[in-house]
């Protein structure tokens, strides 16, 4: 898988807090939606194996900004800027697709589309398992998260022989957002091949 796949994988659970202690996996993941829909817009600063990118979300819009790659999400529109291919790739994602891409969507779905399980205590952290039920390109992923119900790492498992961890070093809640901030702007990018899949 490469990065770019690897980054937006990185969107799915940029940030999740539940309930500690007893509670089954079905009780931490309907906490995950109630905790996330309370943060309103928010940025997060991740670090996917070394390579650092921002995440900024508001409702179903978001924007994701690292050094190989921009995508820009309107609720409707998914715009991917490939900066070393000088490219532009503009789609009308399924809700399976922005599944991959969109933390909201995958958090409503989160009954139909994973096996869950509490997988106890690491380092001081809890861990969660999530496996997917339809065919994914990872088989599964461990979610740590802190004392204050938020997740610090992402652990996504593609094979017996590969895997990448995934770090979130900050959160801000509550940040100004603007409409114009999940369209991608021609005019920021002059020269770029736009490639229109829809």
């Amino acid at each position: 898988m490469n990065r770019l796949n690897l980054l937006m994988l990185a969107i799915i659970l940029p940030l999740m807090a539940f309930a500690q202690g007893d509670a089954t996996s079905s009780q931490v993941l309907a906490n995950v939606e109630k905790t996330i829909s309370s943060y309103g817009p928010f940025t997060v600063q991740l670090d996917i194996d070394g390579m650092k990118s921002e995440l900024t979300v508001s409702a179903d819009k978001f924007t994701l900004t690292s050094a190989e790659a921009s995508i820009w999400y309107d609720g409707r529109t998914l715009w991917t800027y490939l900066k070393e291919a000088g490219e532009v790739n503009v789609s009308t994602p399924t809700s399976d697709e922005l599944g991959n891409v969109n933390p909201y969507a995958i958090l409503k779905h989160w009954q139909e589309n994973f096996r869950h399980e509490l997988l106890g205590k690491a380092a001081g952290y809890t861990k969660v398992g999530l496996t997917p039920v339809h065919p994914s390109d990872y088989e599964s992923l461990a979610i740590y998260v802190d004392g204050s119900y938020n997740v610090c790492r992402l652990t996504v498992v593609f094979d017996e022989a590969n895997s990448s961890d995934i770090t979130i070093s900050g959160l801000e809640r509550g940040v100004k957002v603007d409409d114009s901030m999940f369209v991608f702007d021609k005019a920021e990018h002059p020269g770029v091949d736009i490639i229109d899949l829809r």
